[in-house]
């Protein structure tokens, strides 16, 4: 009988070798190969895709471990110090979040930004920042009116778009006048099932380090919130949140993977969180994200013709849509249903009026958009960002 490899090993290997040479020296130097730092370390031309990819910060750190030195290393350290910056405005920031969400006793969790990275990596400045994202675990009017007490606005004010938030959206965007975008989730989005919403908000665990109303996801749940995000993102997927990946299972113990795999079946997110496990697995080789990519053994039908597909374009060319799709035909329970297939093109009024000059009649803004939607190709997750 002929030797069958496993098909998570298989993909793994197969996503990973997809990505460019470039990307694999990156990912090589990244996980503290001396060789890799040193070939990077001694190649200029790609100081500026480190900092694309948002990884100079931890290659700094890595270098630094390694004892390798040169003009490259120096560029890495100045983005780290830029980032040790960026890092400590938003720890402001959330601190006056923290502080404005316990006085109303507004529970919530982070999603991203050093009060999450603190709790995955060694040093949070290795992680380079992105805008504030927050799960709350009530009611989201509340947290916008305490939000907008302590200057953060939202990027669009409407009836329209309102509704959109209280009947089909997830995530209200604000800034404050610092610059910073902060991202207030209600729930996960329209792909994802009612049970994971309750569930992973039911779970929360208080963290007095985020305030007295400061709550964390377990370390099984950030990944499957990780993974998804990377899964739902839009294409080229940036190294830096592969790597987050490789450092949450480095955070937990033999039985985090046992804990994702339940996650991710009661939800019905095997070929997603599968898919994501696959390629840092791929990339980096840890047992731990090998065994959470043997979800792809126990996708649907659907699903695996789909992630067989897709990889052979690749992890930055697989597109979202269709992994989504076939998780729908395959029966999978998702809040909107069919409906997010529709919202793909026929957006909510909300989202185009949104994203449309507010002096043109509604045909025309609809008709934009909706050639818009048509034109920007499935590369997007529907109906909406995660």
């Amino acid at each position: 009988m002929a030797f069958q490899q496993d098909p998570s090993v298989v993909t793994s290997t197969r996503l990973a070798s997809a990505l460019p040479p470039s990307t694999r020296l990156m990912a090589s130097a990244l996980g503290g190969d001396r060789q890799g730092l040193e070939r990077l370390a001694a190649y200029p031309k790609l100081n500026e895709e480190v900092v694309r990819q948002g990884i100079a910060p931890a290659l700094a750190r890595a270098a630094e471990h390694a004892g390798v030195n040169g003009s490259c290393v120096e560029h890495w350290q100045s983005q780290r110090l830029v980032n040790l910056n960026r890092n400590a405005i938003r720890m402001q920031a959330q601190g006056e979040i923290a502080h404005a969400f316990a006085s109303h006793d507004i529970r919530w969790a982070p999603l991203n930004g050093p009060p999450m990275f603190s709790a995955i990596f060694p040093d949070q400045d290795d992680r380079s920042p992105s805008n504030i994202k927050i799960l709350l675990t009530g009611n989201m009017d509340s947290a916008r009116q305490v939000c907008a007490q302590i200057g953060w606005r939202s990027l669009h004010e409407s009836a329209s778009l309102d509704s959109y938030l209280n009947d089909e959206g997830w995530v209200w965007r604000g800034r404050h006048e610092n610059g910073l975008l902060l991202d207030l989730y209600s729930r996960f989005g329209s792909w994802a099932p009612d049970s994971m919403n309750r569930t992973f908000v039911a779970s929360c665990v208080p963290d007095s380090s985020l305030g007295k109303t400061g709550m964390r996801l377990d370390i099984a749940e950030t990944y499957v919130v990780t993974a998804l995000r990377l899964a739902l993102s839009r294409t080229p997927r940036l190294l830096v949140h592969w790597w987050d990946l490789q450092m949450i299972v480095d955070q937990g113990d033999h039985k985090t993977p046992e804990n994702i795999h339940q996650k991710a079946r009661e939800n019905g997110l095997h070929v997603l969180v599968g898919f994501s496990a696959a390629v840092a697995a791929g990339l980096w080789g840890h047992e731990s994200n090998r065994l959470i990519a043997k979800l792809i053994k126990v996708s649907p039908r659907w699903e695996s013709m789909a992630l067989k597909l897709a990889t052979g374009f690749g992890p930055n060319k697989v597109p979202a849509s269709v992994l989504l799709l076939a998780r729908l035909i395959d029966g999978r329970q998702s809040r909107l249903g069919w409906k997010a297939v529709l919202r793909r093109f026929w957006r909510h009024p909300g989202i185009v009026e949104y994203q449309t000059p507010e002096n043109w009649p509604w045909p025309l803004r609809r008709a934009s958009h909706l050639a818009r939607s048509a034109t920007v190709g499935i590369s997007r997750p529907f109906p909406e960002r995660f």
